[in-house]
């Protein structure tokens, strides 16, 4: 194919018959809207989601209680760490928001941290008090790890 000279004139082509099959501007930025939209809904289904499963479990956590096999688990664990050579066991993890001031006094090891447990975790520590201090055991919380650089799980420890 020739080059046109430069003083020939380029033709453009002859769109007479196809113009409205051009897409306008304002079109071109409802439909990508429209895909950012739906991204945003979906977006937003997913975290309210996850909402509502963090609700369901932090109610079972508040609701559940301790079992009377709970004696007989903790000792097999207890038993099965000291022929590991350990010396403590890990009785529970869950979020700090689950704690009444969202891990704070945990993270900083501050006395009295156990008053900051709810459900659960509350009713293992009374549990512990009562039968276990007496008996040479120790109990520790404290936070194991930090998501976005805020306190996240804490992990609930007896310890002899």
């Amino acid at each position: 194919m020739e080059k046109p000279h430069a003083d020939q004139k380029t033709r453009a082509p002859d769109l007479a018959g196809h113009v409205e099959l051009l897409l306008r501007p304002d079109e071109l930025r409802r439909i990508a809207e429209e895909k950012e939209l739906v991204a945003v809904q979906r977006d937003l289904a997913a975290v309210k989601s996850e909402e509502e499963r963090q609700r369901d479990l932090y109610r079972a956590f508040l609701g559940q209680h301790l079992r009377p096999e709970a004696i007989e688990r903790f000792c097999s664990m207890a038993r099965d760490a000291a022929k590991r050579g350990e010396t403590k066991i890990e009785l529970l993890r869950f979020p700090s928001d689950w704690c009444t001031d969202r891990g704070r006094a945990i993270n900083n090891d501050e006395e009295g941290w156990q008053d900051t447990l709810t459900g659960i975790a509350k009713e293992g520590y009374e549990a512990f008090d009562k039968w276990l201090r007496p008996l040479g055991y120790r109990f520790s919380g404290r936070i194991v790890d930090y998501p976005g650089g805020k306190p996240g799980d804490v992990a609930l420890y007896i310890s002899w």
